[in-house]
């Protein structure tokens, strides 16, 4: 059996501010949520990553994949 691991890119809010992350670590930080996604987009097709949006409570708000499509998902 082989895994795969799969990176995320994240756009998260942090202390009133949009943090775009990748593996726990810093790649932008914004005043707001669209300027983080405009940067995080298209960092994600390039690097073929799941980028996952978050609202201001921090829930999920959007999953976009640019990459790894597990065979076991439909759709």
């Amino acid at each position: 059996m082989t895994l795969v691991a799969r990176l995320e890119l994240s756009v998260v809010p942090v202390s009133g501010r949009w943090h775009v992350l990748i593996a726990g670590g810093n790649v932008a930080v914004t005043h707001t949520q669209r300027e983080a996604i405009a940067i995080a987009r298209p960092l994600a097709r390039k690097h073929r990553l799941e980028l996952v949006i978050h609202d201001r409570r921090g829930q999920i708000r959007a999953r976009d994949s640019h990459g790894y499509d597990s065979p076991r998902r439909k759709g």
